[in-house]
């Protein structure tokens, strides 16, 4: 996640967005490496394609023996509907979409 965290920096700051992360470093560690290669980059894609300039980017998660969590929280439904979307090439990811403080959440979940 931090290799394509650097590679995306520019775009975050020409769209001049705050990025607020905490992840823990073991997040989706079973997954085998060559897909993450793929996994990260379509997050990334699809939250730039669809965040708005000057906004704060929210990325949490946790891991635990069962399952990897990461939330994204997102300015309205039509965002969280995209991201949902660009998941489904990735049959051991599961998209869920809740509003949450008027923000809607994306949550990637991917079970042990």
């Amino acid at each position: 996640m931090s290799v394509v965290l650097n590679e995306c920096k520019s775009k975050l700051e020409n769209k001049h967005i705050k990025l607020s992360m905490n992840l823990p470093t073991d997040i989706f560690s079973s997954i085998k490496y060559d897909e993450q290669i793929n996994l990260y980059p379509c997050l990334f894609d699809i939250i730039f394609e669809k965040i708005k300039e000057n906004s704060v980017l929210s990325i949490q998660g946790c891991s635990t023996k069962l399952q990897d969590v990461i939330k994204v929280v997102f300015e309205s439904q039509e965002q969280c509907v995209e991201f949902g979307k660009l998941f489904k090439e990735f049959s051991y990811i599961q998209i869920y979409s809740f509003e949450e403080n008027g923000h809607f959440n994306g949550l990637i979940i991917y079970k042990k």
